[in-house]
């Protein structure tokens, strides 16, 4: 990035130096930010490589079953990049996963506690 990166309302939040990716992140008040349910599929190519998200729009009952549902989706984003960064991406999530392991499994376990209690309050004379 260019000297003014800093300047106006961007603020720096991660450096790296590695071999063949050295570069300083700054982020501004223009980032879109997009919710999404699920990732409903990718495709490498040579070249550029595409991830699908989507959002469900709605859920019901699956037609002739008891148990299980059915869920509409909506492409909610379609990122496409070059194939190099997207492998780069995919690696950086799951060492991040893998790196927090412990960490996440606790967060899991205190997050299924909370709802655990919060679902009993739902219930009468609870």
């Amino acid at each position: 990035m260019s000297d003014d990166a800093s300047s106006g309302d961007r603020r720096p939040i991660q450096s790296g130096r590695l071999p063949g990716g050295n570069y300083d992140l700054y982020e501004g008040s223009n980032v879109v930010e997009i919710f999404v349910d699920g990732a409903s599929g990718s495709w490498l190519g040579p070249s550029t490589s595409r991830a699908v998200f989507h959002t469900v729009t709605k859920v019901e009952p699956l037609s002739g079953s008891t148990t299980e549902s059915f869920e509409r989706r909506e492409v909610a984003l379609r990122l496409t990049m070059p194939t190099p960064q997207f492998l780069e991406f995919l690696l950086n999530t799951l060492s991040g996963f893998t790196a927090n392991e412990s960490g996440l499994l606790d967060a899991f376990d205190k997050q299924k506690e909370v709802m655990v209690t919060l679902l009993k309050r739902m219930k009468p004379n609870a």
